[in-house]
């Protein structure tokens, strides 16, 4: 699949998840603390990606940013259905700066008017 080409970026589990999420209609996304991947800004991603990764190169930092935004360039693309989950606790936690979290939850208002994208908030 296209994501062959990005195994340098990626984590070994994610081969699998990344090709099932390829060929799927609809895709189910959480995370019990942060923003879902798929719904991610770039400067979040980055942020995040120093904190997670901090032996990483900051090269191969960038390519984790930039496969991220190919699969949800992808899925946007082929008009795949997501629903995220999020705990409202997430719109609180400081990924980055202030102008990231700003720009982060502008982009989930944004998402959440799309036609094919459900974002769902767990109250605190």
């Amino acid at each position: 699949g296209w994501w062959h080409e990005w195994r340098d970026a990626m984590e070994p589990w994610q081969q699998e998840v990344i090709g099932i999420e390829s060929s799927a209609g609809l895709v189910r996304s959480w995370h019990p603390a942060l923003v879902p991947e798929l719904l991610r800004t770039p400067a979040y991603t980055a942020a995040l990606y120093r904190t997670l990764y901090p032996a990483d190169t900051p090269a191969r930092r960038e390519r984790r940013v930039e496969l991220l935004g190919e699969r949800q360039r992808r899925l946007a693309e082929r008009g795949a259905a997501l629903w995220a989950l999020l705990p409202a606790a997430a719109l609180h936690t400081r990924v980055g700066g202030s102008r990231v979290m700003a720009e982060q939850r502008e982009r989930l208002a944004e998402a959440a008017h799309r036609p094919h994208i459900t974002v769902q908030t767990v109250p605190l």
